[in-house]
C-alpha cells in the first residue's frame, strides 16, 4: 500500500537519496538469493541498522482474532444461536475460496506474486522514483507478502491487552515510515523462503481488513452479500479486494463509496482479463454489473441472539470465568478472538417454547411494579441446562433498553448474571423432608400442624440453640392438631415442617440441602450458615436461583444424584483443536430410595395437593412443589419428570406487591406459575418422554414407630416415667382446659394410639378442672326449660341433640331422659342427648317445631 513521504530538498541530496534506495533495493534481491549475506558496513543510512535486530521471517498460523459462534440442539441437529466478536473473522481453508477472489488478489496487488521472492525489485526502484519525485506513481512497493507481514502486526497490536502497549504497536505497524518498509522487506524475504505461494496467499485473504470491524474474505462475503467466500463471482470478487487498499473509503458499507470501490474493481477486473483469468464474456458482464451489495447485519452479542440471550450471557461469563479457558483473564478474554465453536447443552425446541409461554402469561413489564419472572430446566443425571427463559429483553449496553428490560439474568447466580436471588418459599422444605427420612422417620408419621409460638431452644442448629422467643408463623390453609408428613407435603403446611426441624439439627437440614446443589445466590455462594435461622426450613431466610432450584429438583428425579449444572458441552477452535469445558461434578446427595419416598410424597401435590391446577394429565409422571413467601411478593413452582426439571419463579425484582391480590393478563397473579407449568409439561411431556420411579420401601412410609401410650387420668409424674421408658422425648404442654381432676393428663400431642417414631416429643397437657360438672336433672321439664338450664350450666348448645320418641313433634315437649343421666359426673365440653315426647300437636318428624332428629354435633 502507498504511503505519503517527505521530498528530498536538491538535486544532490535526491541523487544520494536514489542511489541509497537503489543501493537497499539491490541488496534485497541479493539478500533473496544469498540469506547468508550481512548488511553491516553500510552504516551510511540508519535504517539499514533494523535488519539486525528482526527475526528472519514471520511465523504463519498463529491464532487471527476470529467470531465466537454458539450452537444449541434442535431437532437433533447442531444450530447456530449467537456469534460475538470484537473482529468478524471467519478463517477458511484454501479450497473454500473462490478462483476469482484469489485472482482478484494477485492481479490487482500484486502482479508478479508467483514471480518474486516477497519483494518486487521493480515496483521498488518504482517507489523509488515517486519517493524522490523523479515519477508520478502511488506505488508504495508493498507485495501481497508484503501486506500480509503489515496486517500480522497489526494483528498482533490488535490482540494486546495493555492499551498503551496496544497504540504504541499500532502505530508502529501503520506509521509511513522508511522502517516500516524495510521491516516488511526483510520479512517477507524470510517468509518466502519458509512457506509455499498458496500458504502466504490463503494467510492474507484471511487477514486483511475488508473494512469496519470485518476481517477476511469470507466474513467479507458474507457481510457485503451474504453469501460465502467460494460462491464470489468475478464482480463480486474484484469489489472485496478494492476495500483492502483503502478500507475507509471503499468499503461496501456506505453508499458514498460505492464509486470509489467501482474504479478500483473495474482496474482489477481488467488485470484479472488481462492475465486471461476471465474472459472478455466475464470481464463485459463484470464490469455491467452495478456496485449492488446485499449488506447483512452484524449481529455481534447476546443482544442480537436469535433465542435465548440469558442463556448466551451466562455461557459468555462462563467462558470468560472458568480456567478452562485460559489460565488468566487475559487468555480468557482472548477466548473471544479466538474462533470457538462453542457447542452449548441449550435444547432449542425447548427454549422457543418457554421463552413463548413465558412471554404469553408474563408481560415484560408493568406499570404498578417491577415484575419479574424466570424459567430454567436441568435434565436429570447430566446436569445440563435444558433452556433459561425469563420475561424481559436482554439488553446489556450502558444506556440500557427502558421498561421491559435488563442485562441481570433472573434465573442464575450473581457472578453469572448479576441477580442475587429470591426467597424459596416453601420449594425449600423438600430438604426438611429429605432429612426427615434420613432421620428414620416416615411420610405417614403424623405431626403437629397447630399454630404456635416458638421460642429460641426450640430449634438448634450445628448443637446450640437458635431461632427467638416469641415466633409465631401461620399457614396459608389449615392447621391441623395432627397430620401426616404425606399431607403435610402435599398441603404445604408451615407448622408441621417447622415442628419436624425441632426434632432435627438445622445444621443437618443445611448439608444435605447443600449435597443438592444449595448454596445462596448472592457473592457470598457458600451454603453455610444458610440455615442458622428456623425461618430457612419454610424459605424465608436466605435468596436462591431458579437454576439452583431446577438442579436440586433435578437431584430428587435422578434418585439422589446430584450433578452441578453444565452449559457447555464442547468447544472446537477454527483450527479443530477441541477444549474440554468443564465437566459436571456429580454426587449422592441422598440415597436413591430416600428419593423414591420423596417423589412418592411430592407426587400427590400435582394429584391432591397445592399444584393440582399445574397437572397436565397425561399419565407422564411428575412431582414438584409449590413456593410463596408470607406476602406473595415471590411465587415458585419447581416440578421434575425423570428427564426435565424445572424452576419457574414469578415475583417482584424490588418491592412486595401481593401477587395473591393482583390481577395480571386476567389471572390471579399467584397462579399464573401454574398456567406456565402446566403449558410447558404439556409439549415436553412429548418431546422427552418421562417415565416413573421405584415405589417407596415401607419403612419409608411407616418410619420406626411405636404406638403414643394412653395416659389420660395419670399424674404428670407417672405420664413421663411411662413416656421415657418407652423411648419417647417427653414435655409438659401445661394446664389445658378439661373435666379431668386438677393436675390430672388431660391429653397428648400427638395423641394416644398415634403411630410415631421412637426420640418424638410427646407433648402433655394436664388438666385444670374448668370443665367438670354434674349433669343437671332436667327429666319432666319442657324441652325450652331444659335446654335453657343446660346453657346456663356451662354446656354448648350446638352439642345438645334432641331425640323425638315416635318421631312426634308439635304441642307441648317434655323431656323424659338425659344422656349424661341426671347428676353424673361430665364435662361441659361434652355432647348431651335429650329424649324428648311431644302430646297435643300432631304431625310428624318433618313438621312442627324444635330441632331435628338425629343431629350430631359440627354436622
Amino acid at each position: 500500500m502507498s504511503a505519503q513521504k517527505t521530498k528530498r530538498s536538491g538535486v544532490f541530496g535526491a541523487i544520494l537519496g536514489m542511489l541509497g534506495f537503489s543501493g537497499l533495493a539491490g541488496l534485497l534481491v541479493a539478500i533473496m538469493v544469498t540469506p547468508a549475506i550481512a548488511v553491516t558496513g553500510m552504516t551510511a543510512n540508519n535504517s539499514i541498522g533494523i535488519f539486525n535486530e528482526l527475526p528472519e521471517y514471520a511465523t504463519l498460523g498463529e491464532d487471527l482474532a476470529q467470531r465466537v459462534t454458539l450452537f444449541g440442539k434442535q431437532d437433533g441437529a447442531d444450530v447456530p444461536f449467537a456469534t460475538i466478536f470484537e473482529t468478524n473473522r471467519e478463517e477458511v481453508a484454501w479450497e473454500q475460496i473462490s478462483q476469482y477472489a484469489k485472482d482478484a488478489a494477485v492481479y490487482g496487488e500484486d502482479v508478479r506474486f508467483y514471480e518474486h521472492g516477497g519483494v518486487d525489485t521493480q515496483s521498488v526502484v518504482r517507489a523509488a522514483l515517486g519517493y524522490l519525485g523523479f515519477a508520478d506513481t502511488d506505488s508504495g512497493a508493498s507485495t501481497i507478502t508484503m501486506q500480509l507481514i503489515k496486517n500480522i502486526s497489526v494483528e498482533q497490536a490488535n490482540q494486546m491487552q495493555d492499551q498503551n502497549a496496544k497504540e504504541k504497536a499500532y502505530k508502529e505497524a501503520t506509521a509511513p515510515t522508511l522502517d516500516r518498509k524495510l521491516k516488511e522487506m526483510k520479512l517477507a524475504i524470510g517468509l518466502e523462503k519458509e512457506y509455499d505461494k498458496q500458504t502466504i496467499l490463503l494467510n492474507y485473504l484471511n487477514i486483511a481488513h475488508f473494512g469496519g470491524v470485518t476481517y477476511g474474505i469470507e466474513a467479507a462475503a458474507q457481510r457485503y452479500y451474504g453469501i460465502t467466500s467460494a460462491d464470489l463471482n468475478p464482480a463480486q470478487a474484484a469489489s472485496l479486494i478494492a476495500i483492502v487498499q483503502f478500507p475507509n473509503s471503499r468499503s461496501l458499507d456506505k453508499e458514498e463509496n460505492f464509486e470509489n470501490n467501482k474504479v478500483r474493481r473495474d482496474y482489477i477486473l481488467n488485470q484479472m482479463h488481462k492475465y486471461n483469468t476471465i474472459t472478455k464474456e466475464q470481464l463485459d458482464e463484470a464490469l455491467a454489473t452495478p456496485i449492488q451489495p446485499n449488506l447483512q447485519p452484524l449481529k455481534t452479542g447476546c443482544m442480537n441472539a436469535s433465542v435465548a440471550q440469558y442463556f448466551c450471557d451466562a455461557v459468555v461469563k462462563e467462558l470468560k470465568a472458568n480456567e478452562a479457558f485460559g489460565a488468566t483473564s487475559e487468555e480468557r478474554n482472548n477466548a473471544f478472538r479466538n474462533g470457538y465453536d462453542v457447542y452449548t447443552t441449550l435444547d432449542l425446541n425447548m427454549q422457543n417454547h418457554a421463552q413463548a409461554t413465558l412471554s404469553k402469561w408474563v408481560p415484560s413489564s408493568d406499570e404498578r411494579f417491577q415484575l419479574g419472572s424466570a424459567s430454567t430446566a436441568v435434565e436429570p443425571g447430566t446436569g445440563r441446562v435444558l433452556f433459561m427463559a425469563q420475561n424481559t429483553g436482554f439488553n446489556d449496553t450502558l444506556a440500557g433498553g427502558g421498561p421491559g428490560t435488563t442485562s441481570v439474568n433472573y434465573s442464575t447466580d450473581q457472578n453469572r448474571g448479576g441477580s442475587s436471588g429470591f426467597q424459596a418459599g416453601s420449594t425449600f422444605k423438600v430438604f426438611t423432608l429429605a432429612e426427615w427420612l434420613k432421620a428414620g422417620h416416615g411420610l405417614n408419621e403424623h405431626v403437629s400442624g397447630s399454630l404456635r409460638t416458638y421460642n429460641i431452644r426450640d430449634f438448634v442448629y450445628c448443637g446450640g440453640p437458635t431461632g427467638q422467643n416469641g415466633w409465631k408463623p401461620k399457614n396459608a390453609g389449615p392447621s391441623p392438631s395432627s397430620v401426616s408428613v404425606l399431607n403435610a407435603t402435599a398441603d404445604s403446611v408451615n407448622t408441621a415442617f417447622l415442628n419436624m426441624a425441632t426434632e432435627m439439627d438445622l445444621c443437618d437440614i443445611e448439608n444435605t440441602a447443600a449435597s443438592f446443589g444449595m448454596h445462596p445466590a448472592n457473592g457470598n455462594q457458600d451454603p453455610e450458615g444458610m440455615m442458622e435461622k428456623p425461618s430457612s426450613v419454610i424459605g424465608g431466610a436466605e435468596t436462591f436461583s431458579p437454576l439452583t432450584m431446577a438442579s436440586a429438583f433435578a437431584t430428587i428425579a435422578a434418585r439422589g444424584q446430584y450433578c452441578s449444572p453444565v452449559m457447555i458441552d464442547s468447544v472446537v477452535k477454527f483450527n479443530g483443536e477441541t477444549l474440554t469445558p468443564p465437566a459436571t461434578q456429580c454426587n449422592q446427595a441422598v440415597d436413591p430410595e430416600i428419593a423414591d419416598a420423596m417423589i412418592y410424597a411430592l407426587k400427590r401435590v400435582f394429584t391432591e395437593g397445592t399444584a393440582t391446577m399445574a397437572r397436565v394429565g397425561d399419565g407422564t409422571p411428575i412431582f414438584g412443589k409449590t413456593g410463596s413467601t408470607d406476602s406473595y411478593n415471590q411465587t415458585w413452582l419447581a416440578a421434575a419428570t425423570s428427564t426435565v426439571a424445572s424452576a419457574t419463579w414469578i415475583g417482584n425484582v424490588v418491592g412486595e406487591q401481593r401477587l395473591n391480590k393482583t390481577n395480571i393478563g386476567g389471572q390471579t397473579g399467584s397462579n399464573i406459575r401454574f398456567r406456565i407449568g402446566k403449558e410447558l409439561y404439556s409439549v415436553f411431556n412429548d418431546m422427552r418422554p418421562g417415565e416413573n420411579w421405584p415405589e417407596p420401601k415401607a419403612n419409608y412410609l411407616s418410619g420406626n414407630n411405636s404406638p403414643v401410650p394412653d395416659v389420660t387420668g395419670q399424674t404428670l409424674e407417672q405420664a413421663k416415667s411411662l413416656i421415657q421408658s418407652l423411648g419417647f422425648k417427653f414435655a409438659d404442654g401445661g394446664a389445658t382446659a378439661s373435666a379431668a381432676e386438677v393436675g390430672r393428663v388431660a391429653h397428648t400431642d400427638p395423641g394416644a394410639g398415634a403411630s410415631v417414631p421412637r426420640g418424638r416429643t410427646i407433648t402433655v397437657y394436664t388438666s385444670d378442672g374448668s370443665l367438670a360438672t354434674a349433669m343437671p336433672n332436667v327429666v319432666g321439664k319442657e324441652l325450652s326449660v331444659a335446654q335453657a338450664d343446660l346453657a346456663a350450666a356451662g354446656f354448648d348448645p350446638a352439642k345438645v341433640t334432641v331425640n323425638y320418641r315416635g318421631g312426634e313433634q308439635g304441642g307441648t315437649c317434655v323431656v323424659e331422659a338425659s344422656d349424661p343421666a341426671a347428676g353424673a359426673g361430665t364435662s361441659k365440653a361434652a355432647a348431651v342427648t335429650l329424649t324428648v315426647v311431644c302430646t297435643g300437636g300432631g304431625g310428624n318428624g318433618n313438621n312442627g317445631g324444635g330441632n331435628n332428629n338425629n343431629k350430631g354435633p359440627g354436622q
